[in-house]
């Protein structure tokens, strides 16, 4: 863990598992600019999310604040997942690189 003033960074096996303040333009629902395939979206997180959606349909997710597109890609939106479906093995195969070319 790395501390700093009030402010925290904590890293648990490689990875960031919490933000606060100064670091807070590392989080996918940080406001900014991101172009993928395209589409200007206002988060990484919407971009991320989009991805899940038919192409026709990505463009939906440019707009929406980090919140909003987890919700609409994640596990309750209509972009859903079924555990154990082959729509899920691809999504889980194709994720990681579309995590690292955002």
């Amino acid at each position: 863990m790395i501390k700093k003033g009030k402010t925290k960074l904590i890293i648990k096996d490689n990875a960031i598992i919490k933000l606060s303040k100064e670091h807070y333009f590392l989080d996918n629902f940080y406001p900014c600019s991101v172009e993928y395939d395209g589409i200007v979206y206002k988060n990484s997180e919407a971009a991320f999310q989009a991805q899940k959606a038919p192409v026709e349909e990505r463009i939906s997710f440019a707009n929406l604040n980090g919140r909003d597109a987890k919700y609409r890609g994640g596990k309750h939106g209509p972009y859903a997942m079924i555990q154990g479906s082959k729509k899920l093995a691809e999504w889980n195969e194709k994720s990681l690189k579309v995590m690292k070319k955002l």
